[in-house]
């Protein structure tokens, strides 16, 4: 009987607070601004604190966010859970109305892998998306 690997049983879910939501400018050209998500919680024993950072693309800003990009899905999933927040105007508007509400956050992977340009495999990651309000 040889030793059985299983897979990791990682955090899959937590309740939180979203403290607040802020735009963090991009600091190189291979980055593009990001909105950083700050939840409070229980479950990061070490700062009490969460952190969820959700991208603009090259082609999105804070107007415009193309079809089917991993910043649209969690907007999509942000409607779901709050759909007032659609009728807000930018994307700015809409994550930060998540401030001071409690979510029961979920890991999704929203984005696909894809190779670059030099033939480099990148892999899709998991996002902490909302996906019910406490």
């Amino acid at each position: 009987m040889g030793l059985e690997v299983i897979e990791s049983q990682g955090l899959q879910s937590f309740e939180g607070v979203v403290e607040k939501v802020e735009l963090q400018p991009a600091t190189s050209e291979n980055r593009n601004d990001q909105y950083k998500i700050t939840i409070a919680t229980a479950v990061s024993k070490k700062s009490g604190k969460m952190y969820e950072w959700v991208g603009l693309s090259a082609t999105a800003n804070d107007k415009q966010v193309p079809e089917g990009s991993s910043l649209h899905r969690y907007l999509q999933e942000l409607w779901t859970v709050v759909p007032e927040t659609k009728k807000l105007d930018t994307v700015g508007e809409q994550l930060k109305a998540m401030t001071g509400k409690k979510f029961r956050f979920v890991r999704k992977v929203l984005g696909k892998s894809f190779t670059d340009g030099s033939g480099v495999k990148h892999e899709a990651k998991e996002s902490w998306v909302p996906q019910a309000l406490l």
